[in-house]
């Protein structure tokens, strides 16, 4: 019967991290919002909502990947695996963006969204996960070891 409960939870524990994540990320756009109407080209409204959806694509995938591995294994590795999952998509469009031989200034402002969404989820997502392990062994004595 625990185990039935125990999936249960997490599941629903899945979907409120998500949905905070989400969350955390639409109020980021919101406050970038302005800077992004005065911007063009990839700096522009497009570019912004762009970046937050790489970014939440990005924290949702690490996020599964680090309810799911938290369940099976050590919780050390399931941070590492998560943390690889959401730094990899924003790392991967700078490098592409770094590979077309485009100009630096040009894409600025495209960025540093990126880099304010990544932050933001870096640090929701790393709260997440200490919830996370201390839901999961509450009696263990970590300090005395």
């Amino acid at each position: 019967m625990h185990g039935l409960t125990n999936g249960q939870l997490s599941s629903h524990s899945f979907v409120r991290s998500a949905l905070l994540v989400a969350a955390c990320i639409l109020g980021v756009g919101l406050v970038l919002l302005p800077v992004a109407l005065k911007q063009g080209g990839s700096g522009s409204v497009l570019g912004l909502m762009t970046a937050g959806t790489v970014c939440l694509v990005a924290a949702i995938m690490a996020e599964a990947f680090g309810c799911l591995l938290t369940r099976t294994g050590p919780p050390l590795a399931a941070l590492l695996v998560s943390t690889a999952v959401r730094f990899a998509p924003p790392l991967l469009v700078c490098f592409y963006l770094a590979a077309t031989g485009a100009s630096g200034r040009q894409h600025l402002a495209f960025v540093c969204y990126l880099l304010a969404f990544y932050l933001t989820t870096l640090a929701v997502e790393t709260w997440l996960a200490v919830t996370r392990v201390s839901r999961k062994a509450p009696n263990q004595n970590v300090i005395g070891r």
